[in-house]
Parts: structure tokens; C-alpha cells; sequence
């Protein structure tokens, strides 16, 4: 038993260790010199990497991100963590992502990474926050609010779909995560209601 433990344990911690691996920060220092915390947004993201770095600073940005949160929880499974642990993991890397500790806790936002988390972790999850998404943007028209719904809903379906306790308390915790991430956006589409600036958007990762 305490095998086991540690074994999942070092899992997580590895998790983790993999969401600090900032895809869009090192790009843009490599190419740049510059530090991408300092511009625009301030995230590091594949969006302010895009600012930056044009089309394919976003792209290889969002697959360095997405594929980093698939990678934990695959790894997670591929080594036969508990149920807990691979909750964890999926926690964990986003977790990374958002708080790496080399960059002293300033990173992304993390919705790529929990995008390619719930990819791995279950399928289903994903195409529900996919739905919520496409049809939150039919109504407000904006992409991020729009997101940012369609993760608040993962834990519903979640509950919905009855899994496991472990499943709902980690994406449960990944959609407080990227909410809380996003919490000065939030609070900005709030103060900029359609009444007070009809042409109003929110800036991105």
C-alpha cells in the first residue's frame, strides 16, 4: 500500500511539473528575447502567444498546451494510477499551467490544457463543454464567455452522467481553476454590459 501511495503521488507531482512547462512563454522568449507575461494579457497562452507570433506562435502554442494536458492524464492511466490520482493529474497539470512555480505562480489561464485533459480523462465531458460553448456563443457572441460557460457546466454533466465521486471533485476543481484564472475578465464582462458598451469583447489567454 504505501508503494502505491508514492507511486501516485509522483505521479501528480510529475503532473504538475509537466503543466509548468509554459509552451507559448518559452516560444516567445526563444524567438523573441521577450517575456510574454509582459504583453498583452499578460497570460501565456496560445492567444497572447498569437499576438506575438502570428498564426503559428498560436498554433504551436495551443497544440504544446492541449497536448501537455492529454499527456498527464494519459500517463496517469498508462501506468495504472488509482482512480484518485488520475483526478489528480488531470487537476494537477492545470494547476501547472496556471501556477508554474519557475515562473513564481504567473501562467496561462488554462483552458487548452483542460481541454486536452477532459480529452483524455473522458470524451464525453469535453463534447458537453463543446456543446455549452457553441451555443452560449450563439446567444452572447462572445468566444471566451462562451468557453468559460461551457467549462462552469463540466461538472454538471459530470453528475449527469453519474461518474465516479473522484471524477466529479476533479473536474469540479479544473472548471474552478480556469474560472478563477479568468476571474478579472469575468469581472470586467460584468462591469460591460450590452447597455453600457454594445461593441464590448473580452481579451484573451
Amino acid at each position: 500500500m504505501p508503494g502505491i501511495v508514492m507511486c501516485d503521488l509522483i505521479i501528480v507531482v510529475v503532473a504538475y511539473l509537466l503543466g509548468c512547462v509554459q509552451t507559448g512563454y518559452y516560444l516567445v522568449l526563444f524567438l523573441t528575447g521577450q517575456d510574454l507575461r509582459r504583453i498583452g494579457s499578460g497570460g501565456t497562452g496560445a492567444r497572447n502567444a498569437g499576438r506575438v507570433l502570428g498564426r503559428r506562435g498560436f498554433i504551436i502554442t495551443l497544440f504544446g498546451d492541449v497536448g501537455k494536458g492529454a499527456l498527464a492524464v494519459a500517463m496517469a492511466v498508462w501506468l495504472c494510477a488509482s482512480p484518485w490520482a488520475i483526478a489528480a493529474a488531470l487537476v494537477a497539470v492545470t494547476v501547472g499551467h496556471v501556477w508554474p512555480i519557475q515562473l513564481r505562480f504567473s501562467g496561462g489561464r488554462g483552458v487548452a490544457v483542460g481541454i486536452g485533459a477532459l480529452a483524455v480523462y473522458d470524451p464525453r465531458l469535453l463534447g458537453v463543454l463543446a456543446a455549452v460553448t457553441l451555443i452560449s456563443f450563439a446567444v452572447v457572441r462572445r468566444f471566451q464567455v462562451s468557453g468559460l460557460a461551457g467549462f462552469a457546466a463540466v461538472p454538471f454533466a459530470a453528475g449527469c452522467f453519474r461518474l465516479p465521486i473522484e471524477a466529479t471533485v476533479g473536474v469540479g476543481c479544473l472548471s474552478v481553476i480556469v474560472l478563477f484564472a479568468h476571474r478579472s475578465h469575468i469581472a470586467r464582462w460584468l462591469r460591460s454590459t450590452p447597455r453600457n458598451n454594445g461593441n464590448a469583447t473580452g481579451s484573451g489567454d
